[in-house]
């Protein structure tokens, strides 16, 4: 079985971005209490109405919107949620993102997909001996301060069967950073999934 990290392809300039998003009236429950807690102390500072602030450049709404101001990484279209939903893909929650500010000029009379932070979940377990990183006394992790890349490996032997699940931060918890298999690519291939890529992940 192959695994991928679901990306923003970040590589057609033509589609827009979001710049950050301002706080919603809802749960964000897509965040973890230090991220809520450092957004709500960024927006104290720097007041934004609820929802997305897109960036400047581009010409086209994509399916997959990146997010300069993560977490979360991007967000996700309806077409999308549908399209999992349609064909028996399981998602663990949907929070609706509006648009809150525009400032993409040549995007401005194109109407917006609904957009929402998509969670999966928990679907397979990290093996951090095989990732190279340490384990402390507690069987927690000692996460390195590094600029390289880490090389993540999956426990394949702990593999649910899931198509779509979230990245393996915190057991039981859905994530946001989304992994998932080759059915998920084909389907991305047959709807014609926009500004999407698949980076392969390794698992032992």
């Amino acid at each position: 079985m192959n695994f991928y990290i679901i990306r923003t392809a970040e590589s057609d300039r033509r589609f827009i971005y979001a710049s950050g998003y301002g706080p919603l009236s809802e749960p964000m429950n897509f965040l973890s209490p230090q991220d809520l807690e450092n957004k709500v102390e960024f927006w104290k500072v720097n007041q934004r109405e609820p929802g997305i602030i897109t960036g400047e450049r581009g010409s086209k709404w994509p399916d997959f919107l990146r997010n300069g101001g993560s977490p979360p990484l991007m967000f996700v279209s309806q077409r999308i949620v549908e399209s999992l939903h349609n064909s028996g893909i399981p998602i663990a929650r949907s929070t609706p993102m509006p648009i809150a500010k525009i400032k993409a000029k040549n995007i401005k009379d194109k109407p917006a997909p609904e957009y929402s932070v998509v969670e999966a979940l928990p679907g397979i377990e990290m093996d951090y001996e095989a990732s190279g990183i340490s384990i402390d006394s507690e069987g927690k992790p000692i996460i390195p301060r590094t600029i390289q890349p880490i090389p993540w490996k999956l426990k394949s032997s702990t593999w649910t069967g899931l198509d779509l699940f979230g990245w393996p931060r915190i057991p039981k918890r859905p994530d946001e950073v989304l992994i998932c298999t080759d059915r998920v690519v084909e389907l991305a291939k047959r709807d014609g999934w926009t500004n999407v890529k698949f980076e392969s992940i390794a698992a032992v």
